[in-house]
């Protein structure tokens, strides 16, 4: 009976491990498909593509590259979905995320700018691109830069200075977000 019960469990545990190589092998196949959709000419493809991706969290790390080629597009629907999908992905993505930081975009640099607080810390590069955009010329970034600064805690010591003149920004909630941070 013993040997029995370990046979059936042995077989379960094979099976199991199948079913997870299937399903890794699967999220591969579509990411390469939402690649493919992304960069194709297809508006509500590129859309798609995009949001999917972000759904797809950590597994769409593969679209790094054609996401941050995404941040750029024509379409503004896209641009944000790319950079959110890039957010979602989380530490792997942090190059791009950093570059998305002088996006022409404002869109973009402020989900770039929560992105890298969620994921930035102990990172010198995303606490320096977040401390640069405490000057940015939108506020939204300014405040999100500020915040994600807040969140990086006391890895993010080198930026006290900016945030204190931050705290003086002559947009009250973006000071306040500083002063908080």
């Amino acid at each position: 009976r013993e040997k029995s019960f370990m046979r059936k469990l042995l077989l379960a545990s094979v099976m199991l491990a199948s079913l997870g190589w299937s399903s890794i092998a699967q999220a591969t196949e579509d990411v390469h498909q939402l690649i493919h959709y992304l960069r194709s000419g297809d508006i509500d493809e590129k859309e798609r593509a995009a949001q999917e991706l972000g759904e797809m969290g950590p597994a769409a790390e593969p679209a790094i590259g054609a996401l941050q080629e995404s941040l750029n597009d024509d379409l503004p629907y896209v641009r944000i979905g790319s950079a959110e999908a890039l957010a979602k992905i989380g530490t792997p993505a942090l190059p791009a995320l950093i570059k998305a930081m002088k996006n022409v975009n404002a869109e973009v640099r402020t989900t770039a700018a929560t992105a890298l607080g969620k994921w930035g810390k102990d990172d010198e590069k995303a606490i320096s691109a977040l401390t640069a955009a405490l000057h940015d010329r939108e506020l939204q970034v300014r405040g999100a830069a500020a915040l994600a600064l807040g969140q990086l805690g006391t890895s993010a010591e080198s930026a006290i200075p900016a945030l204190r003149e931050a705290a003086k920004d002559s947009d009250a909630s973006v000071a306040a977000k500083a002063e908080e941070a």
